[in-house]
């Protein structure tokens, strides 16, 4: 493959402000930089240890993406405001990041069907777990 036909990284500011819109929330400082930057613009991503990174249009609610109604109440309370960016081996687990206004914003979940739960207290804390130890967040 050629440099060309190689996209890169990063997500313009259009498609993130239509995430925003779409979910009617204000995307966390750290979590937006990674869209515009890092995150990867084609579909079906994985990395080493099979997690699949969403881009800004695959990105969605727990509402819109998640079967069972979360176990930990404070994902049940406000599915619309948790966003779904990555999974694990084509849907074992999956994490979103709470992008509402409440108490948790920017946190991040794991939503495994077993016990949903907060991973991470910030996308950048939730990256520093993932790359010393993914299991620390699985």
């Amino acid at each position: 493959m050629t440099a060309t036909n190689v996209k890169p990284a990063g997500t313009q500011e259009s498609e993130v402000a239509a995430l925003e819109a779409r979910y009617s929330v204000k995307l966390p400082g750290a979590f937006r930089t990674y869209l515009l930057t890092t995150a990867p613009s084609d579909r079906w991503v994985h990395d080493a240890d099979i997690v699949g990174w969403w881009n800004a249009g695959e990105i969605k609610s727990i509402r819109d993406e998640y079967e069972p109604t979360p176990l930990n109440t404070a994902l049940a309370e406000n599915p619309d405001t948790y966003l779904i960016f990555a999974d694990h081996c084509m849907w074992c687990w999956a994490w979103a990041i709470d992008c509402g206004d409440g108490d948790h914003r920017g946190r991040i979940a794991v939503l495994n069907g077993l016990n949903d739960r907060f991973v991470a207290n910030s996308f950048d804390a939730f990256i520093d777990l993932y790359i010393a130890d993914p299991n620390t967040v699985a």
